[in-house]
């Protein structure tokens, strides 16, 4: 869970970059702090210290499903979640987890993966691929029922963060990134030395086009693959880059207390922050189609249907304990 507090911008009308953001609701109590919003079908989950949240009627109502679930440090710590067909699968610090169709009890996902901080959660057509923070990345084809070691190419087993672009995967360790085109079985180093400017800390791509965000709020971009890195100097903010989004030619990043867009593939960019409330933290941004879907510290979720020029409440706002990571299926 990102602890980030956002800052309030009072004067109205004055900068048109800016764009205008309401309160879209989800679980939310005196600390909400929601970290991951996905989407799949008709269903929204929303993971928290609580346990997992579901709803069916686009967050009007929510119930709790938690049994399976290992309840550790006083808390349910969910550190991913992801929908694979009609199953949802959540990473926890001790390991995979899986909810099957019409089922309110989590099951347990591989022996071997028990005890494993699971980080991230990938599918490549029936292939699932999750990364670990100190075992490297594992992959099972048979729905999770057998789980191996796919590390050939890795030079450190930590690894924060998988993404795909179809078939090929990018994954990203300590400051390190690798690239996989057979299925998570090999994997190539991307590293350059143009990426010396403090540690990696986000990392997205579309259509063949990778950009990472660095601790030091510099975003770099590459059309080969590694071969060249980009510098996009137009938006170095000094400020940890928390996560990347990408819809289209529009993109999204935000830092500790601000939201940028850029609807030219990264080539410039503005702050969208017009609207939003005071010391609020931002999650991880979450795409689907035209829709943005944003988690606040304390307020819940923010959703746009237009890449962030107009905002809009969604659901309603649940008022038990602290929400961390929010998965949607399907529309709003």
């Amino acid at each position: 869970m990102k602890k980030i507090i956002l800052c309030l911008f009072l004067l109205l009308g004055v900068n048109s970059l800016f764009a205008q953001w309401s309160l879209v609701g989800g679980p939310k109590t005196q600390a909400v702090s929601i970290s991951l919003i996905k989407f799949n079908g008709d269903t929204i989950y929303a993971g928290s210290y609580d346990g997992v949240y579901r709803s069916t009627d686009n967050g009007q109502n929510w119930e709790v499903i938690s049994e399976g679930l290992t309840y550790t440090y006083g808390m349910y710590v969910i550190n991913c979640l992801e929908c694979f067909g009609n199953n949802v699968l959540v990473g926890m610090d001790d390991g995979l987890y899986i909810l099957y169709p019409d089922s309110t009890t989590w099951h347990r996902l591989g022996t071997n993966l028990t005890n494993k901080i699971v980080t991230s959660i990938k599918f490549v057509d029936q292939t699932i691929i999750i990364s670990t923070l100190f075992d490297g990345i594992f992959l099972s084809s048979d729905g999770g029922i057998n789980w191996t070691e796919s590390n050939s190419g890795l030079s450190s087993l930590v690894v924060h963060e998988l993404v795909n672009d179809n078939s090929t995967l990018y994954s990203l360790g300590d400051s390190h990134i690798y690239c996989s085109i057979d299925t998570a079985k090999n994997w190539i180093s991307l590293d350059s030395d143009s990426l010396s400017n403090g540690y990696i800390s986000a990392i997205a791509v579309k259509d063949s086009i990778l950009f990472i965000g660095t601790s030091w709020g510099e975003l770099f971009r590459t059309t080969d693959n590694g071969e060249n890195w980009d510098h996009l100097t137009s938006v170095s903010t000094g400020d940890l880059i928390e996560s990347l989004a990408i819809n289209g030619s529009t993109m999204f990043f935000n830092t500790f207390d601000k939201i940028y867009r850029s609807t030219n593939n990264g080539a410039s960019w503005s702050a969208i922050m017009y609207g939003l409330p005071n010391k609020q933290i931002y999650s991880s941004i979450e795409v689907q189609g035209t829709n943005v879907y944003i988690g606040i510290f304390d307020d819940g979720i923010y959703f746009s249907s237009n890449n962030g020029t107009n905002w809009s409440l969604f659901g309603k706002v649940l008022t038990y304990n602290e929400l961390l990571s929010l998965t949607v299926s399907g529309s709003n």
